[in-house]
């Protein structure tokens, strides 16, 4: 995990490619404590979709993706930069 990036781990699980968001914690606007590990897995477009929303209101400026071995980013996910 990084300490400065909400991370989406993309990973198989069982016969699915699931994403896996992973950050720091930190505090929403309202007041409210936001903690990955309180996030369950999502399908990688879901996850990675969520990632990008939840930049505007995060401490952080990027999305960082990791693969795992035998993943391959794929087109419908969206453009790497």
């Amino acid at each position: 995990m990084s300490d400065d990036a909400i991370t989406v781990r993309i990973r198989f699980d069982e016969d699915a490619i699931v994403g896996v968001l992973d950050f720091p914690s930190f505090s929403l606007p309202s007041g409210k404590l936001l903690r990955a590990d309180h996030l369950p897995p999502l399908g990688a477009d879901d996850a990675l979709a969520k990632a990008v929303k939840m930049l505007p209101v995060a401490p952080f400026n990027e999305v960082v993706v990791l693969l795992a071995d035998g993943i391959e980013w794929q087109p419908q996910w969206g453009s790497l930069v």
